[in-house]
């Protein structure tokens, strides 16, 4: 049996799921936000496995961004 997860439930997403949350982008593209500052994220041990996005940072940056 597999078990799923609603991911706008979650607090912490993984890159895959912050993806698959937003609707559009790619590892590279959150890559960018991360470096220029536009996104929250959490940076657990070495190398970029274990970063998660803050689900309220992603949704705060592209209200940001709303065009009316």
């Amino acid at each position: 049996m597999q078990t799923t997860c609603d991911i706008s439930l979650k607090e912490s997403l993984k890159a895959e799921e912050a993806i698959a949350y937003l609707g559009f982008g790619n590892r590279n593209t959150l890559k960018e936000w991360r470096e220029r500052g536009y996104i929250s994220y959490y940076k657990l041990g070495n190398g970029t496995r274990g970063i998660t996005y803050s689900r309220k940072s992603l949704d705060k940056f592209l209200k940001s961004r709303y065009v009316e």
